[in-house]
């Protein structure tokens, strides 16, 4: 079985705070004090789930707040059954280490190591860490040919970074019936790479200089809290806003365009599909299936009882974006 080590003797890293002791909240402060292991695939723009914006307003408190989702639940919930697994199957000592850990070297690297090793065989290597995942069948596309996700073996290199360790595990239970772990070496030319994207970013966070912008609803809340009111002036802006509002254009005569390709190859299969429910064409499942929706009467209520509609309205106060074009001739 694995047990709790109380301390832990790191050469590169400072225990910041006992994991035990702390509330969720106090715990989601402290990470935004740094960089953890998770936050350091999004920084090199290899996380699949955030982008670098979406971690910037995190780290500034300024995030929408997420609920623990069914996934994050069962993941938390199954770490304890993939690290005990692991130690079934190897001569390793495992052993619980519920601690945040701050680099010395580096003070903006923060670990939350799952799990520390110990190899009785060969006692010169010293600690080694196992990073445990129980990703759900959604995610297994992630592990093809039991081949780990690289925004994960960055986070473990994250670790190895901060804690001065030499060697690692990840090990995984996929989908909740798959079972598999493998070795990963320290990259000392990677960790150098990724500490120096990683301080590049934090330097960005301490002085609120925001990443470049993209297409994430990141970037879209970020600019507009901060034009939250339009006054009446008129800007004339330069040849770079030609081409910006040019491929606006252009995306969203593609978006039309994809939007009718879409709903014509929805009418047809509709059309072969006729009165059944589910359909089976190579590959794809296809359903067009009964459906109810409950729905609500605006109007009629406005109608009917004027008062009562009165009181619950509400007002919503935006900026409207659109872009037209002068008509050429």
């Amino acid at each position: 079985m694995v047990a709790a080590l109380a301390t832990v003797e790191c050469p590169a890293a400072d225990v910041v705070a006992d994991t035990r002791t702390l509330s969720r909240d106090a715990w989601l402060q402290l990470r935004r004090e740094g960089l953890g292991g998770s936050d350091a695939a999004t920084v090199l723009g290899l996380n699949p789930y955030d982008g670098p914006m979406d971690l910037y307003l995190d780290k500034l408190g300024l995030a929408e707040e997420r609920d623990e989702t069914e996934s994050m639940f069962w993941g938390n919930r199954l770490e304890p059954v993939v690290a005990d697994r692991f130690a079934e199957l190897t001569p390793f000592g495992v052993h619980r280490l519920p601690q945040m850990l701050r680099s010395r070297e580096h003070p903006f690297m923060l670990a939350n190591v799952d799990r520390l090793l110990m190899d009785p065989a060969h006692p010169e290597r010293g600690p080694g860490i196992l990073e445990c995942k129980a990703p759900g069948l959604r995610q297994s596309a992630y592990w093809r040919d039991e081949a780990a996700p690289d925004h994960y073996l960055i986070q473990v290199q994250h670790y190895l970074a901060v804690t001065g360790y030499q060697w690692a595990y990840l090990a995984a239970l996929i989908g909740g019936q798959r079972y598999f772990f493998t070795p990963i070496a320290r990259d000392e030319a990677f960790i150098t790479a990724m500490i120096a994207a990683e301080r590049a970013f934090w330097t960005r966070v301490t002085r609120r200089q925001p990443p470049p912008l993209d297409g994430s609803a990141a970037s879209a809340r970020l600019v507009k809290s901060l034009h939250p009111q339009a006054d009446e002036t008129t800007v004339t802006l330069g040849t770079d806003a030609i081409a910006l509002a040019e491929s606006w254009h252009a995306a969203h005569a593609e978006e039309k365009a994809a939007a009718a390709a879409k709903d014509a190859a929805a009418t047809h299969l509709q059309a072969l599909m006729g009165d059944a429910a589910k359909a089976q064409a190579g590959p794809h499942t296809i359903t067009w299936a009964n459906r109810t929706r409950t729905g609500f009467d605006a109007k009629a209520l406005e109608r009917d009882h004027p008062d009562l509609f009165a009181r619950y309205r509400t007002t919503t106060a935006f900026r409207s974006f659109s872009i037209k074009e002068a008509p050429h001739g």
